[in-house]
């Protein structure tokens, strides 16, 4: 008897408790019994069906699919306030999530691609190399967005950090065009920032100066995001001051909806002879697994006239005592032996110069005057010219998850405001710095599921000056003793001379990086980054356009003028919302580097 009644007490907690568990079964089945309502018009049935879910056994990919039925469920009542946050729900824990053309009705997709919109307004990926909100990013950061920056008429980069918070910016044009300094550190040059463009960095192997001028593309930037403060979790100790992060639009990007082939473009002409050409032109398949887009900018410039500055002008001088005085420390001669073999060489008298009571041979008024003539002959000949031409060309290709891409840009810039006319000539007479960066890149980038990306990042660039890059210097003439008594005599005339500077550096670099988020209110990203790099030691220098071949380095340095580095670093960031307006960032780096054998 008691065997039974413990017997039949068992059998009654068994089928109480699969009772329970049928009530308590939240699973995929679910969501089928939840479809099936929705298709039969059983609006009330989804909704009590899912929301006793919500809370009690979905999983995050349950979830998802419940707030899309759900949302598509209120809108089919004509709720859709309600509709609008259950996708708003379903986009916090699926960012990109993506609806079904076939199935979802326009109406939801529309909704759900404007919530999006408003989403990736607020997002952004160069602080910890994943996408997050602006607001909880662990630093401060300035979003410009595409719709910005056509607003605000932006022509070229550059023109848009003046308008930011926390930059200074000096435009001399010349080697740099613009010194740009962030957060009130001022450097030589600009080179405490680091400038990315789709997380490439494009400051320069050699210098580490970054090259902003009116070279890059305009058609194909989806934004640019401007990290305040030092990034070195993440970018290493390059990020000093700051980061700035151009960010373009993938090929597919550049075509509206249904359509296969884009075109973005743009000419301009202004002042100073300002003409440009900006264009961006995307193709893809109809499901959309293959695109291609190409990009390109050409830029011709004038620059500003600053011939009415005496420092620019190009005009002959005038005697003063200055120069009076110049003239004779320059081409006087005092020294015995050199006062007989001038006389040697010289037998001739001249009224350019005499013969004083020392026995030193002294200019006369009309030497200076002569010699004065001669160095001015340059002048007659030349006038102010700082032109500029910029070339950019890019290319992506996108294949399911994997992006292939190539840029290429040279841009050769004149004295400007940087060189003045007593030792330098213009840009005619050939004075112009032309940098030359390019890089090919490979991308994969793949979402193995809602918790887990990996991502892996391969480049190689080039970073040299071009061959006609050159420094036209006018040191060869009286005044500063380049040329001397004899050669006044003979009526020797001055001219400028070419000095051609060549470097190139080149750098392969490697990242492979892991996004896992265990659950929605935690996030890991881990990384590891490989470079080996050749950086030339000084420039090689030559009197003509082949300092590559046949140039000689300024300086001689113990080893060879190329330096060959390894930079191996691990990166490891973390973030835990710890309440809804409170979220803690836990982040290291090391970075081991060497640098030929003992250095490093």
């Amino acid at each position: 008897m008691n065997k039974l009644i413990k017997y039949t007490i068992l059998l009654l907690l068994l089928l109480a408790n699969s009772f329970l568990f049928a009530q308590n079964n939240c699973d995929w089945s679910t969501l089928d019994d939840a479809s099936e309502n929705y298709r039969t018009g059983n609006f009330n049935q989804v909704i009590n069906l899912l929301e006793k879910c919500m809370n009690e056994g979905f999983n995050e990919k349950q979830k998802v699919q419940a707030y899309r039925l759900l949302s598509k469920t209120y809108l089919a009542l004509d709720r859709d306030s309600t509709a609008n946050a259950s996708i708003s729900e379903l986009l916090k824990i699926e960012p990109q999530f993506q609806p079904d053309y076939l199935s979802d009705s326009p109406k939801f997709i529309s909704i759900l691609n404007n919530i999006k919109d408003k989403n990736n307004a607020l997002l952004v990926t160069s602080v910890s190399k994943k996408a997050e909100n602006i607001n909880e990013a662990p630093a401060t950061v300035v979003l410009i967005t595409e719709k910005q920056l056509k607003n605000r008429g932006y022509l070229d980069l550059e023109a848009m950090l003046h308008d930011l918070p926390g930059f200074d910016i000096s435009r001399s044009n010349g080697n740099l065009y613009s010194h740009i300094y962030q957060r009130g550190y001022r450097s030589i040059n600009t080179n405490r920032t680091l400038f990315l463009v789709d997380g490439v960095e494009e400051n320069d192997l050699w210098s580490s100066n970054v090259y902003l001028s009116r070279q890059y593309a305009m058609s194909n930037i989806k934004n640019v995001e401007v990290v305040y403060g030092p990034a070195s979790t993440m970018y290493g100790s390059n990020a000093f001051l700051g980061v700035i992060n151009v960010i373009t639009k993938e090929p597919q990007d550049l075509i509206k909806p249904g359509k296969q082939i884009g075109i973005n473009a743009k000419v301009g002409y202004g002042s100073y002879n300002t003409m440009f050409f900006d264009g961006t032109i995307a193709a893809r398949t109809k499901n959309n697994n293959f695109a291609l887009s190409f990009t390109s900018r050409i830029y011709f410039s004038d620059e500003q006239d600053l011939s009415s500055y005496p420092e620019h002008s190009y005009e002959p001088r005038t005697l003063t005592t200055d120069l009076f005085d110049g003239y004779h420390a320059s081409l006087n001669i005092t020294d015995p032996t050199e006062v007989a073999d001038f006389l040697a060489n010289n037998p001739n008298p001249s009224n350019l110069y005499s013969l004083n009571g020392s026995n030193e041979i002294i200019l006369t008024d009309a030497g200076v005057q002569q010699a004065l003539d001669y160095d001015n002959d340059v002048y007659n000949k030349v006038s102010f010219s700082d032109k500029t031409e910029a070339y950019f060309f890019e290319a992506k290709l996108k294949i399911y998850d994997l992006l292939i891409g190539g840029t290429f840009w040279n841009k050769a810039e004149g004295p400007g405001a940087q060189y003045n006319d007593e030792m330098f000539m213009g840009f005619d007479q050939g004075q112009s710095w032309r940098p030359v960066h390019n890089y090919f890149y490979v991308k994969y980038d793949k979402d193995v599921s809602s918790k887990l990306n990996i991502s892996n990042f391969l480049r190689y660039k080039v970073h040299d000056l071009d061959k006609d890059n050159n420094i036209v210097r006018y040191r060869k003439n009286y005044l500063s003793g380049h040329f001397d008594m004899d050669t006044l005599i003979r009526g020797g005339l001055p001219t400028w001379g070419d000095l051609y500077l060549f470097q190139k550096s080149n750098q392969l670099r490697e990242e492979f990086k892991i996004l896992y988020t265990p659950i929605q209110r935690i996030d890991i990203v881990a990384g590891f980054e490989a470079r080996f790099s050749s950086i030339q030691g000084d420039y090689t220098a030559s009197g003509n356009n082949d300092a590559e071949e046949n140039g000689s380095p300024l300086t001689e340095i113990p080893g060879g003028n190329q330096f060959f580095s390894r930079d191996l670093g691990l990166y490891f960031q973390t973030g835990i919302s710890l309440h809804e307006s409170l979220k803690l960032s836990l982040g290291i780096r090391y970075d081991n580097n060497k640098i030929r054998e003992t250095e490093g």
